[in-house]
């Protein structure tokens, strides 16, 4: 019997709800037979086969073959970006990439030989025979290249069952088999039987060929693809990280299985916040993929600067992420066209990133195209369509368009919960969005009802402590911030904290999110009780302290997540009087985040609220009340007149304006005084009047 060929899910997988968001943002590689052994240290470098012409010799001699390389596409993580949710660009789901062909015509008829050689086969031998068998793992491997996946399931079931029946479950062309079939599970969205097969065929490698042996990595890589894309972040760092480490010591430098490895163990870093180690993956497979497969413009080159462009994005390195962004788009148009669905991974990733960056005329093109493409080929009801409808409705969100975000979203909502169902983790964050569509227009009852729906579904149906129910609780609380429950939002944000820091890490940067966020909600409450104030700022500082000093050391100090948390830092200290400190960190923070953000950004507007009133405490009121009036025009554009933001900037603003008027009557006073004097008092009647009347 013919041991059976490595298929698509036998490995490496390489490779977002908008919002957060989102496609994803990772792809596949393409698929490739290595004509060698895996090549170990210091023996020759393999070389993948080109595509030649096929018949029924072909697939005799193929049928034989053992090494069958193929990428394992990976699942999108969660996001956790409150304001601008771009269901593609926190992880992603990519499909696997077709080799090119010469001719169509050529393949449809090398497939039927094969056909025509495996039906032979099972009427002369029977359906189970190890003949028949091998026919049938070859002809379901072609069949799941050309993405005809119902036909390839039921010939990757008779493998698996006839491997059972005459081997046994332990096996290597059973173990084999279970890998080839998972692979295609994963493919039909059935996640969790792929996920026990896996499993099996890891544990049975162990036994079978020790944990040191390179089809043992394999298997540990592919279980832990899988767990990460159902979240189990523990047990998944651990398999992808030992995965990479096995591959890299038994493999020559930079061969394509090692290179594989790291971006599957990226993938999650990048999810876990562990973004410097990511990054320096991510650089690694793209500078291994330029030397091995030759320069720029090869799909292995552009998967992985795809996936180092959302490391950047992550990291807030917004410049450097569209520069990636951009030339994986360029490429993959060139080598895969317009309307391929990696092309469109790509196009839509950009578009996310572009919307960060305040880039909104640009990112609305990519939006609209990517929605445009999916539309034609996939219907309105296909989950790849309904992803980009979400996404154009928070970008519309971003844009200040509440309305038409309500509208875009509200469909996606509904279409969802019909397609995946009202569990389905991608329609509970189209609920969300949602009701964020309705906080922007003031319908705060309805905006906080579908967010406790979500937050108590989250709750029942993952658990406490899933990074999708830790996000809502985050969310939530900061709804019922700028609403001024302070002590609820206390609590959740607590809770908020102290789930991210045991899943994710005190260094991760949601963990600094909610740290810094509880911060800010203790600053609250010292402004608002008089008594207890010093009290309330001794909370608030070591956490306002410690997330601003975190964002610096990993991220530095010209960069979007220390501008954040600078703002929340800046603002203690102008709370605490210490405007000496204060004032040249607020510049610096406004300064950053215009040029990164622009204007019409939740972060921008903070900044420069925050700004404004250190300002004011000085007693600079003209300035003071500049940047108050920019907050408040960037806010009432996006947020709305009804936002709770948006009504704390403009009572400052009338604050410092009776200043101001107060300290223009008594200039005034002094002027009329000096005309008075000079015997013109109908002047200075009239000039007093008229003054009166424009204040």
């Amino acid at each position: 019997m013919k041991l059976p060929q490595r298929g698509p899910g036998e490995a490496r997988q390489n490779g977002s709800q908008n919002c957060l968001h989102v496609d994803s943002l990772r792809s596949t590689s393409i698929r490739g037979t290595i004509s060698s052994s895996p090549a170990r240290k210091n023996e020759e470098k393999p070389v993948l086969k080109r595509s030649i012409s096929r018949g029924p010799a072909f697939y005799k001699a193929k049928a034989a073959a053992v090494a069958d390389f193929e990428t394992f596409p990976r699942a999108k993580g969660p996001d956790q970006f409150r304001y601008s949710r771009s269901e593609e660009s926190v992880s992603c789901r990519a499909s696997r990439v077709r080799r090119p062909s010469s001719c169509e015509r050529e393949q449809e008829q090398d497939l039927e030989a094969l056909r025509n050689i495996y039906m032979q086969s099972s009427r002369e031998n029977g359906e189970y025979h190890p003949t028949t068998l091998s026919w049938a793992n070859s002809l379901a491997l072609e069949l799941h290249e050309r993405k005809r996946l119902n036909e390839a399931k039921d010939l990757y079931r008779q493998v698996v069952d006839g491997c059972q029946s005459h081997l046994g479950d332990d096996h290597p062309y059973t173990l084999t088999s279970m890998n080839n079939y998972a692979g295609l599970l994963v493919e039909l969205g059935q996640s969790e039987e792929a996920e026990k097969l896996y499993r099996q065929a890891m544990i049975g490698r162990t036994e079978l060929l020790g944990e040191q042996h390179l089809d043992t990595f394999n298997s540990m890589s592919s279980l832990g693809v899988i767990l990460h894309h159902h979240q189990q972040y523990a047990e998944a760092e651990e398999l992808l990280r030992q995965a990479y480490d096995g591959t890299k010591t038994l493999l020559v430098p930079g061969h394509p299985e090692t290179m594989r490895s790291a971006s599957n163990l990226a993938g999650i870093l990048q999810d876990l916040g562990v973004l410097d180690e990511a990054e320096k993956l991510d650089r690694l497979a793209v500078d291994s993929w330029q030397q091995y497969a030759g320069g720029d413009l090869n799909l292995h080159t552009l998967h992985a600067k795809n996936s180092l462009a959302m490391t950047l994005h992550l990291r807030g390195c917004l410049a450097a992420a569209i520069q990636q962004f951009q030339e994986a788009l360029e490429g993959r148009q060139q080598l895969l066209g317009e309307q391929h669905k990696l092309t469109l991974t790509t196009m839509n990733n950009l578009a996310v990133c572009l919307q960060s960056a305040g880039k909104l005329n640009q990112a609305s093109q990519y939006f609209s195209r990517v929605l445009e493409i999916r539309q034609q080929q996939f219907g309105e009801a296909d989950p790849a369509t309904l992803k980009s409808i979400s996404n154009h409705g928070t970008f519309h969100l971003a844009c200040g368009k509440a309305m038409e975000a309500e509208e875009l979203l509200q469909k996606a909502f509904t279409q969802r919960s019909e397609v995946l169902g009202n569990l389905h983790a991608d329609t509970l964050t189209s609920c969300q969005n949602l009701g964020l569509a309705y906080e922007r227009q003031g319908k705060f009852d309805e905006a906080d009802k579908l967010y406790k729906e979500v937050l108590k579904t989250r709750r029942e149906h993952f658990g406490d402590q899933h990074p999708d129910t830790l996000a809502s609780i985050h969310h939530y609380a900061g709804f019922l911030r700028w609403r001024g429950d302070l002590m609820k939002a206390e609590v959740l944000y607590v809770e908020a904290l102290n789930g991210r820091r045991q899943v994710f890490g005190d260094d991760n940067l949601d963990t600094l999110s909610s740290a810094n966020q509880l911060g800010l909600v203790f600053l609250d409450q010292s402004r608002g009780d008089a008594i207890d104030a010093e009290q309330w700022m001794q909370k608030a500082e070591p956490l306002l302290r410690e997330s601003y000093e975190k964002c610096k050391k990993h991220f530095g100090d010209d960069n979007l997540h220390t501008f954040k948390c600078g703002n929340g830092f800046a603002d203690l200290l102008q709370q605490q009087s210490n405007h000496s400190e204060a004032e040249p960190l607020l510049r610096s923070v406004v300064s950053g985040l215009k040029t990164q953000l622009g204007d019409k950004n939740q972060d921008t507007m903070n900044a420069m609220h925050t700004l404004a009133a250190c300002l004011f405490a000085q007693e600079h009121s003209d300035e003071a009340a500049h940047w108050f009036q920019s907050a408040l025009d960037a806010k009432r554009s996006i947020l709305g007149d009804t936002h709770g933001s948006t009504n704390q900037t403009l009572q400052y603003l009338r604050s410092v304006q009776d200043v101001q008027r107060k300290s223009s009557a008594k200039t005034l006073q002094v002027e009329i005084v000096e005309v008075d004097m000079g015997s013109q008092p109908s002047c200075a009647c009239n000039f007093r009047c008229s003054t009166s009347r424009t204040g």
